[in-house]
């Protein structure tokens, strides 16, 4: 497995108004959000029935592999908590400084059943690195769930 290209020139979804309809889109609006220089951090954004998001939450700082994992546990429960039109989720880690860990299988299976277990869909989890993005559901032969 190789890493796929970071997009550059795609045109970013707009808030409450674009649909995301799948990782090109999706991959748009992280690549404009992401820290440059790369950074440490945790990225989510919720979606609706519609796959439209209205918010992007950035978590920076994030250098422990484990805080996809946290990040996706409190936005699912958040949803919950609230009656609100969100039914998936997206997630981006970026690591400066790697690329895909052997335990980021585990964290693909750990934070897709949190969110499950919360009534979302965990669409993709996206890690950024200098060589590019990575899926880790690519990692144990999962097809798209967009």
């Amino acid at each position: 497995m190789r890493a796929h290209p970071i997009p550059t020139a795609a045109r970013v979804p707009r808030s409450g108004v674009d649909r995301i309809s799948g990782p090109g889109p999706a991959l748009a609006l992280i690549s404009a959000t992401i820290t440059r220089p790369l950074a440490p951090e945790v990225i989510g954004v919720p979606l609706d029935a519609d796959r439209v998001g209205r918010v992007v939450t950035v978590i920076d700082g994030a250098d422990d592999p484990d805080a996809v994992v946290l990040v996706a546990s409190l936005m699912a429960r958040a949803a919950m908590l609230e009656p609100t039109s969100v039914t998936a989720l997206f997630l981006a880690t970026v690591r400066p400084q790697g690329g895909v860990l052997p335990t980021d299988i585990d964290r693909w299976f750990e934070t897709s059943a949190l969110v499950e277990a919360c009534g979302l869909t965990l669409l993709e989890w996206f890690v950024i690195t200098p060589d590019g993005v990575w899926l880790p559901r690519e990692l144990v032969g999962e097809s798209t769930r967009w």
